[in-house]
């Protein structure tokens, strides 16, 4: 069985972490929160991802450290359409 992972937009994102837009992206410049992934002019987020960063938080876990190692494994996926 394959695991499809699903991308969601902004309003997904602050309900799933209970944040505001602006905590989200000082997160994001501090390395404490997943960048988007930008397409076109719309950014989406691995939902997986914004899981594993409320599931750190509530742990008290390293977020920095996480999200170094989110950022890595997107950086090694490679798409099952690629030539």
């Amino acid at each position: 069985m394959s695991h499809k992972k699903k991308l969601i937009r902004l309003p997904a994102v602050q309900n799933l972490s209970g944040m505001k837009r602006q905590s989200i992206y000082n997160r994001i410049a501090t390395g404490e929160f997943p960048p988007p992934v930008k397409y076109d002019r719309f950014a989406f987020w691995p939902e997986n991802e914004i899981v594993e960063v409320v599931n750190c938080i509530t742990a008290g876990g390293d977020l920095r450290e996480l999200v170094k190692a989110q950022l890595k494994a997107r950086k090694e996926f490679t798409s099952p359409y690629a030539a």
